[in-house]
């Protein structure tokens, strides 16, 4: 990946985004095509764990189980940061592997208000599936994309 291209060229297309559910689209799609991920899902949850999926790419929204628990979607609205699952230790956050066979994870809050978060969340097959060039792609781009959200409100 040319990193800073492919921020470019993400960053552009969240930016003429005129709706939420373009910008969810789009950053599930670009994530997944330049992160080299088998699924991006956008979700929404409140802190007792009620899910709904916003957005999907690859694979169909039949085709991932969702089953974050609240405690997970509470610590992701409030550190504000990503979580990055990959390989050993990765029991905690279990529940961020939608599909069978995955084997990375990452998990990045694009929004937290009172009550909901909006997560952006990848899969991929690869034991190390997810390296610094991809971590920087993906928290450059979740940035444009979290204060696109805020003017959008």
């Amino acid at each position: 990946m040319e990193l800073i291209k492919a921020v470019t060229e993400t960053s552009s297309l969240i930016a003429s985004c005129r709706t939420r559910q373009e910008l969810f689209d789009c950053l599930t799609e670009r994530t997944c095509y330049e992160t080299e991920s088998a699924f991006s899902l956008i979700c929404a949850g409140k802190g007792e764990g009620t899910l709904a999926s916003l957005s999907c790419s690859h694979g169909g929204q039949d085709d991932y189980a969702l089953n974050l628990d609240g405690d997970i979607l509470r610590f992701l609205g409030e550190c504000g940061d990503y979580v990055l699952c990959q390989g050993e230790g990765r029991s905690r956050f279990a529940s961020l592997f939608l599909r069978p066979g995955m084997n990375s994870a990452v998990a990045y809050p694009l929004a937290s208000g009172e009550r909901t978060t909006i997560l952006l969340i990848l899969n991929s097959p690869g034991e190390r599936g997810y390296d610094g060039e991809r971590l920087t792609y993906i928290d450059s781009v979740c940035r444009v994309a979290s204060r696109a959200l805020g003017r959008m409100k």
